[in-house]
């Protein structure tokens, strides 16, 4: 599995935020000790890298294999895979403990699933995950040297899992919580040492730009945007765990064999939706609405199935010190990584959804008793396959932004300045490419010049075009991979309770033009 994930990921284009985190770690190269003052290129401005949401551990690890080895594509995501090994065999040994007859299924599941293969990039999500679920293990794991190196390396793990990022802090009361049940409450006092942490960073944070770098925009609550931030969330679960027909089989093999024609229905409906939008037999707003329902039917549904494997209900009634450890961890994991996501993502994005996706397959695991082997396959395969799609569309988008810089370039005399504007990996590769980057009110533009514009990379002010000439234009028409899309906006990378982190899409992947600038102009 490990194998799968990596060669996927191992010479994919720099994509999304990865940009972000490679100029971060170029300055951190050369400023380590003021790691979070540089000023860097991000969305068409210039930024303060600590307006960014991120702590400088994972970034700094970059800037260690960039200066080693060059900041490439190879080194870079052969660094990441090593997060990815950490994730998928922590997943094992927690499930061994859990669920030890399903454990290499489950973690199937987990590993062979959209959101982790196509969220490795270079993005801090799966590290965070990787460490996430390295915590949950050193907890959980039955034979150690002795309490005291449980707890102080469960404690250190999660430490550095706060500085990869601080979406791991709602999972400090997992640590606070774990040795009250096991009535050994001398073991709280751990959970100092990433409060320690935390607090000699904010410290450093005043010394160097005079702010907490924790103290992040919050979101204020409302009934209404948690509503629609719960919808979007069951919305992307459902479009990441395509293995849910499992669950569905062994619920009805439980309680009503008879009903088992609605899941050959849900995934005749999804095949259906497929091939009817690829033949232009169906429009493609009618086959997001109809994946709309399909994905939240999906998602709403692996939650009721949770809900009863685990007799949620008997669960809360329960004295806590007679519950099970592992089942009590795997609920906080799941209510505090689900209502952090809520309340205070500006988006659902399912690289967020990593973090309690793996909870919830384990809690749901104790119906597969009632599965059978055929659909065990059947659900592997199923799910394997959509994943592998959507993964390798993804790897093609990215790649278009990686191959087109140079070929657009090639384009234009190589004495001519050519600026552009766009982000994400068209940022990075126009850049190597020998494009400038134009920056609205500050880039002095002169006649003669040349722009290469990305059009979905780029918004209407970024640019006056009453400045400039069109003089040529092309176009990256879709193929039957990349109509599987979730690279967009909204995509897997964002998106919302009325889109779908997925769809079905036969429009041109990209268009990109060539302007020659009239008079000079900034």
């Amino acid at each position: 599995m490990w194998l799968i994930a990596t060669s996927l990921n191992i010479n994919k284009a720099f994509h999304i935020d990865d940009i972000f985190h490679l100029e971060a770690a170029q300055w951190m190269e050369q400023h380590p000790f003021t790691p979070m003052s540089g000023k860097i290129l991000w969305q068409n401005n210039y930024v303060n890298i600590s307006e960014g949401n991120l702590p400088p551990l994972y970034l700094s690890l970059i800037a260690l294999v960039g200066h080693l080895f060059g900041y490439q594509e190879i080194p870079l995501h052969l660094f990441q895979s090593g997060f990815t090994f950490l994730a998928i065999y922590s997943f094992y040994r927690i499930a061994k403990i859990t669920t030890p007859d399903s454990a290499l299924l489950v973690t199937s599941f987990f590993v062979l699933n959209p959101a982790f293969l196509i969220n490795q990039n270079l993005m801090v999500d799966l590290p965070l995950v990787s460490l996430i679920l390295c915590f949950v293990y050193l907890l959980l794991k039955p034979n150690i040297q002795s309490e005291w190196t449980r707890y102080l390396g469960a404690a250190f793990v999660f430490s550095l899992a706060i500085f990869i990022k601080y979406s791991a802090l709602p999972f400090l009361i997992i640590l606070i919580v774990h040795p009250l049940l096991l009535r050994k409450s001398k073991y709280v006092v751990t959970a100092a040492i990433p409060i320690l942490s935390l607090t000699a960073w904010s410290a450093w944070n005043v010394h160097e730009f005079g702010a907490l770098h924790l103290n992040r925009p919050i979101y204020s609550f409302t009934f209404l945007r948690s509503f629609l931030q719960t919808t979007a969330l069951l919305l992307a679960l459902g479009a990441i765990m395509p293995f849910t027909i499992i669950y569905g089989e062994a619920f009805l093999n439980k309680y009503r064999r008879a009903f088992l024609f609605l899941i050959y229905s849900g995934v005749g409906l999804f095949i259906t939706t497929i091939l009817f939008t690829y033949l232009d037999l169906l429009g493609e707003n009618n086959a997001r609405r109809i994946l709309w329902v399909l994905f939240f039917t999906n998602g709403f549904s692996f939650l009721y199935f949770i809900w009863d494997s685990c007799s949620f209900t008997n669960f809360l009634l329960k004295n806590p010190y007679k519950a099970n450890p592992a089942q009590v961890i795997l609920y906080l994991w799941v209510i505090s990584g689900s209502t952090f996501i809520i309340l205070f993502a500006p988006a659902i994005a399912t690289r967020h959804i990593l973090l309690v996706l793996a909870p919830l397959i384990l809690l749901a695991t104790p119906l597969l008793t009632y599965s059978t082997t055929k659909f065990k396959i059947a659900a592997l395969v199923f799910s394997g396959s959509l994943s592998l799609f959507l993964g390798i569309s993804d790897w093609l988008m990215a790649d278009i932004y990686r191959t087109q810089a140079n070929e657009l370039k090639s384009k234009i005399s190589p004495k001519a300045i050519t600026w552009t504007v766009g982000y994400w990996g068209w940022q990075w590769y126009s850049k190597k490419a020998g494009m400038q980057p134009y920056i609205k009110g500050k880039s002095i533009v002169k006649a003669k010049e040349y722009f290469v514009i990305p059009v979905k990379l780029t918004a209407k002010a970024d640019v006056n075009l009453t400045n400039l000439i069109q003089v040529d234009e092309v176009t990256i028409p879709s193929n039957f991979i990349t109509f599987f899309s979730g690279s967009n906006i909204p995509g897997m990378y964002s998106s919302d309770y009325a889109n779908p982190p997925w769809k079905l899409a036969k429009k041109p992947i990209e268009t990109f033009r060539i302007y020659q600038v009239k008079k000079a102009f900034r």
